[in-house]
């Protein structure tokens, strides 16, 4: 089964923006994993040309580094030759801690990305504010989630989310709203669908 979620999100947001006339030059991304979603988004936002990607998974930054930045006889299971090339315009910095660790010194972005994480964190308010905080007046925030929430995720850091677009009130205009299949490899023979609910603000 494939999956095609990071091109509909990013296809999603290149058509916002594009309405909107922004022109994003710098991107934070909490949660890249393996970098799907920031290729996609290099692809159809071109003029991206800095990029913090924030990933506290050891094995997906390294997977991340291999992808990306490994020699061309690396292990990576296909060639990774294009994607290089498609983000060697961009200065990436890949960080490899939790969204919480990250301190107030990251600074603020035309664009904000973070896919289908908040329901996978202890404390989902709090990165969603991380992300607000982190998005420049006048740039867009991309959020979003499966509401797949789990009791060992969330601890008693709130109460569950219904709606994310109830995290956005004043000072922030809502640029679109839209539900993607996303699918899951569980293992082998065993995949998860869910939608994901993604929304696209601008801040004002």
């Amino acid at each position: 089964m494939y999956s095609d979620y990071h091109e509909q999100l990013a296809t999603l947001l290149a058509v916002r923006l594009k309405d909107s006339d922004a022109k994003p030059v710098s991107l934070l991304e909490i949660g890249s994993a393996l970098g799907r979603g920031f290729y996609e988004t290099v692809l159809r936002v071109p003029t991206l040309k800095h990029a913090v990607l924030v990933e506290p998974s050891e094995n997906l930054s390294g997977l991340f580094n291999t992808i990306f930045y490994g020699p061309e006889n690396s292990a990576a299971p296909f060639d990774t030759a294009p994607v290089r090339k498609a983000v060697e315009e961009v200065d990436i910095r890949l960080l490899q801690k939790p969204f919480a660790e990250l301190g107030g010194d990251l600074g603020v972005f035309d664009l904000v990305v973070c896919s289908n994480v908040i329901d996978q964190c202890v404390d989902p308010l709090k990165l969603v504010g991380l992300l607000k905080t982190s998005c420049d007046a006048g740039g867009t925030l991309v959020l979003s989630c499966t509401y797949q929430w789990q009791q060992k995720y969330l601890g008693n850091a709130s109460p569950r989310i219904e709606n994310i677009n109830s995290l956005f009130t004043d000072g922030w205009r809502r640029l679109t709203d839209a539900n993607i299949p996303f699918h899951v490899r569980a293992f082998e023979r065993h995949w998860l669908s869910f939608l994901s609910h993604a929304v696209i603000f601008q801040k004002l």
